[in-house]
């Protein structure tokens, strides 16, 4: 690792703090001059990678509801996924989160 990154890294780890970030905050959030990719973050193990999941129960006329929404629709780059457990159908979902070591 340069000594650039080094700096850049302390400089980025003062202003998120002990807060967790998305990769939208990373990205947008962040000043230019301080900016780290998260590939070298995770690559010299500089933060950790935090998932939450996102699970929201679906009825039979939800589902349909959902379905009939995205007629005609372009759903690629969408994530998660409709499961079923027994007679319930979940949708669920996961975010990541990163934080600071």
């Amino acid at each position: 690792m340069t000594e650039q990154t080094k700096i850049k890294i302390a400089q980025l780890k003062e202003f998120f703090g002990d807060k967790k970030f998305s990769k939208e905050d990373l990205l947008y959030r962040t000043p230019t001059e301080i900016y780290v990719s998260l590939s070298t973050l995770l690559t010299y193990g500089a933060v950790e990678k935090i998932e939450v999941e996102y699970c929201k129960e679906y009825t039979v006329d939800m589902l349909i509801d959902e379905i009939n929404s995205m007629i005609g629709e372009d759903c690629y780059g969408g994530t998660g996924e409709f499961i079923r457990e027994g007679k319930k159908i979940f949708f669920v979902d996961y975010n990541y989160f990163y934080k600071f070591k």
